[in-house]
């Protein structure tokens, strides 16, 4: 009883070492922001989300049980977005091809499982810094990004530091590359009932005389 006392004080302490804190920096900030200034709800915003994150973590830290510790425990979820768009970069390059695919034609569509919360920091990525050449359309069912144009394409693959060129040589036959323009977007197109991503790029060849095939 002694120990389950001792851990229920260090707990309110902890809480409350970390709300005087947040507060205190939520205010100071706040208040160099001024009332109208169009940043200040999304800050507010903020920092109760911290302070939610705050007491989630308290109620972690002096945990017995191993598994109510993970429950609390907050992942990033940048490393996985990163890794899911050098995923697409690689499949698509392996999938470049001389000749249209008899399902999808001259277009590569990739399906893949994506949780909602990693989809959502990939649209933020995508559209950070500039969204030149890019479209964002939601319904209830889902979630449509169109890039068109090449250039914005290779500076998200940039971005998260793969290979940018989204073309494949194929020896003394030409070169297979992927084509983005308002006709023809890169695509997402998120489902959100199934937690369910396809990227939809389309590409065509050119032989070593620079001719279009397709």
């Amino acid at each position: 009883m002694a120990s389950s006392r001792s851990r229920n004080m260090r707990d309110s302490n902890l809480r409350e070492f970390l709300h005087v804190n947040l507060d205190k920096t939520k205010g100071e900030y706040l208040r160099s922001l001024g009332i109208g200034n169009p940043k200040y709800v999304e800050t507010l915003k903020m920092f109760e989300n911290l302070a939610k994150i705050a007491d989630s973590l308290c109620q972690g830290v002096d945990s017995d049980d191993d598994f109510e510790k993970l429950k609390h425990r907050v992942v990033p979820v940048h490393p996985f977005a990163v890794r899911e768009i050098s995923v697409w970069n690689a499949q698509i390059r392996k999938r470049l091809r001389r000749k249209a695919y008899v399902k999808t034609g001259w277009k590569i569509v990739l399906v893949r499982d994506l949780p909602m919360k990693i989809y959502e920091h990939i649209e933020c990525l995508c559209t950070a810094n500039t969204r030149y050449a890019t479209n964002v359309s939601r319904t209830s069912k889902e979630d449509i990004v169109q890039f068109t144009d090449i250039r914005k394409v290779n500076y998200i693959f940039k971005q998260v530091g793969v290979d940018d060129s989204l073309k494949k040589a194929i020896s003394n036959v030409g070169t297979a590359k992927v084509i983005v323009s308002a006709e023809k977007p890169f695509k997402l197109v998120y489902l959100k009932s199934k937690e369910q991503l396809k990227v939809i790029a389309h590409f065509g060849f050119w032989n070593v005389h620079g001719v279009a095939q397709f």
